[in-house]
């Protein structure tokens, strides 16, 4: 049943498609250069193969507080307790359409509170967004382990992993029901491509969008780092005995396990999933 559910409308581009992200001093490789890359394919690939994120930001002031209020708060709190404000980091699904990376939640969460423009304010577009809106600033990083890298030396274990450190100073709120009904199809084709598409699954309904919450972050300034190689020990501990070498760690679907109400109306198991869990490599 698709009653309720919202035509969806694709994300326009924005970053004109360039080769390579523009280095600036947040995303510049400083340790192991040898092993960062901030080209955009290169980055791209690690988060359509990931699936969870972590964003860090600074949670939002409390509403009934005026800019100014707040921020003599913060200035009186920081002087009794520090001079770093607080920051939260939460793990996330997401999902990437274009050069643009979307995130979901409630409309009562802080991250998606503090990038809510305020009420009569014009709605925030892609090319030009509103000076009026509520700013948020995160960080958002990915990772992928391949490998533990065992060394003579513990001080020389390592992994072998592919990661993506997005530095986010131009985050949107998703107002319209399109481009929201939109998002969160990107996010799900992340997640399990295929499902969203199902027909027999009902997709969100308008009351359902109305209480989640979606963001879009610019992909403008980001950076991959990469390692993929045996342990590094030093010729001084090569003699020892101990076994070394790089132990590969897979990711797979395991054996699906049906809901009760599956099993006894016999309803099969959908190409998208059997054809991920036959594809397994033990």
């Amino acid at each position: 049943d698709t009653t309720g559910a919202v035509a969806m409308a694709s994300s326009p581009p924005c970053c004109n498609g360039q080769q390579s992200f523009t280095i600036t001093s947040r995303i510049k490789l400083n340790r192991h250069k040898d092993r960062g890359s901030h080209a955009v394919q290169k980055v791209y690939e690690i988060l359509d193969e990931a699936r969870v994120c972590h964003v860090s930001y600074v949670p939002p002031p409390p509403s009934s507080l005026s800019p100014e209020e707040n921020e003599k708060k913060i200035t009186k709190t920081n002087a009794k307790a520090s001079s770093t404000p607080p920051i939260v980091s939460i793990p996330q699904l997401y999902g990437r359409s274009g050069d643009w990376l979307y995130l979901h939640g409630s409309i009562s969460a802080s991250m998606m509170k503090r990038s809510r423009p305020p009420k009569n304010a014009l709605e925030t577009t892609t090319e030009t967004p509103t000076p009026k809106g509520v700013p948020l600033q995160c960080v958002v990083s990915v990772t992928l382990i391949d490998a533990l890298v065992l060394a003579r030396a513990l001080f020389s274990h390592s992994m072998n992993y592919r990661s993506v450190v997005i530095f986010a100073d131009e985050v949107y709120p998703v107002t319209s029901d399109e481009e929201k009904n939109f998002a969160l199809k990107v996010i799900s084709d992340n997640t399990l491509k295929g499902r969203w598409d199902d027909d027999n699954t009902r997709k969100p309904n308008p009351g359902e969008l109305q209480s989640t919450g979606v963001i879009k972050i610019r992909l403008s300034e980001c950076s991959a780092k990469i390692r993929n190689g045996p342990p590094g020990d030093s010729k001084a501990d090569l003699w020892r005995t101990c076994w070394a070498g790089v132990v590969p760690i897979k990711t797979y679907f395991g054996a699906p396990v049906p809901d009760k109400a599956c099993e006894d109306a016999s309803v099969p198991l959908p190409p998208y999933i059997t054809e991920r869990f036959l594809k397994r490599e033990d």
